[in-house]
């Protein structure tokens, strides 16, 4: 009678936990979990301001960063990603709504035009190296969105300014839903701090925005 080695019996079992057991596997019928980034508008209507038309350039993710992928680190220098967990789009294509809305409701501006928008503007504030990614260390853990944001002069082809942003908001739990939480408190403080950079960068340029009468 023709019978299954002991160890082939096995190997079904065997490979099965192996593959639950490898990093980036995802186990058949998983629940998907896709989180949304993105800002509370603030109240108030928006009112145009005295500085010209400013045009918010696509940002661009870092290296790793650009696919709606939740990325992690445990290591200094290795980049990590849920495997269950998503954003629901790349957080630099998130991100780009959110700069729109809060500078047209900052009032520092004529008008803001994102970047699909077929008009001409003075100004381009651009997005470089982005990065939001959860930490983990003994300690607990930590979200962090940072990137280098340039305003630049289209009339006199000039950089008014250049500041890299960092903002690290700390997670209630080692988890990713914990960390989306983070990132969407993390984001209304990134962009307070892109106000500041273009406001500063602006007083660098005198008659650039004229006083109002």
């Amino acid at each position: 009678m023709w019978r299954l080695h002991p160890a082939l019996v096995c190997l079904p079992a065997v490979l099965l936990l192996t593959c639950c057991a490898l990093p980036g596997t995802r186990a058949s019928g998983a629940d998907e979990h896709v989180w949304l980034l993105g800002a509370a508008p603030e109240p108030g209507p928006a009112v145009p301001g005295p500085c010209p038309a400013l045009r918010v350039a696509v940002p661009q993710a870092a290296p790793g960063y650009g696919s709606s992928r939740m990325a992690y680190r445990q290591d200094p220098l290795q980049l990590e990603y849920f495997v269950h967990h998503r954003w629901a789009d790349a957080p630099a294509l998130m991100l780009a709504p959110a700069l729109v809305g809060a500078l047209e409701r900052s009032g520092r501006f004529r008008v803001v035009l994102g970047a699909d928008v077929q008009a001409r503007s003075a100004l381009l504030l651009e997005t470089q190296d982005l990065r939001v990614e959860q930490l983990f260390d003994k300690a607990g853990s930590q979200v962090r969105l940072s990137a280098r944001l340039s305003l630049v002069d289209l009339a006199n082809q000039r950089v008014l300014g250049t500041r890299e942003i960092s903002v690290t908001e700390p997670a209630a739990a080692a988890s990713p839903e914990a960390g989306a939480a983070a990132a969407n408190r993390a984001l209304p403080k990134f962009l307070r701090e892109a106000g500041l950079m273009l406001d500063q960068s602006l007083k660098g340029a005198p008659g650039l925005c004229p006083a109002a009468p």
